[in-house]
């Protein structure tokens, strides 16, 4: 994959997310709050305009020279940017209906296999252990609640 074409996947991703969080703050009840989130937004926005046009434009231009060859979706999914990039996207969609705990080893196992670990042993203590500490921390001395979903 080109660097021009793995940008603007990069960009469209980013830039839906905070759609989905703009959207979401559109109910907040201060005045102050949703002007903030709306300007940022917009900024956001057109910071994200300006740089998919240079990168459409260096796509083009790679194009054009024979540099970008035709995308080839199961190597696409082989390249580890690609994989976290997922991974990522879908911690962040589960997090509400599975729950913080549940999601979270799950993500710290699949960001550790993606990044080479062999070993289960080297992934489930340190998983468990973070997120104990997690738990404390959040949980037991600053009396918050993480999300729950249908898992814990």
């Amino acid at each position: 994959m080109s660097p021009s074409r793995g940008r603007l996947i990069f960009l469209a991703v980013i830039w839906i997310l905070s759609l989905a969080y703009y959207v979401e703050c559109s109910f907040l009840p201060r005045f102050s709050e949703k002007i903030t989130v709306a300007l940022t937004f917009w900024i956001f926005t057109l910071l994200v305009v300006v740089e998919g046009v240079g990168q459409m434009r260096a796509y083009r231009a790679d194009k054009k020279a024979g540099v970008v060859a035709p995308l080839n979706f199961t190597a696409w999914l082989g390249d580890k940017r690609v994989q976290l990039s997922l991974a990522v996207v879908a911690y962040v969609v589960l997090i509400p209906t599975v729950g913080f705990y549940a999601v979270s080893f799950l993500s710290f196992l699949a960001f550790s296999f993606i990044l080479g670990t062999k070993r289960w042993s080297r992934v489930v203590l340190p998983g468990i252990i973070v997120l104990g500490a997690i738990y404390v921390t959040f949980t037991v001395l600053l009396k918050l609640t993480l999300p729950a979903g249908f898992l814990f």
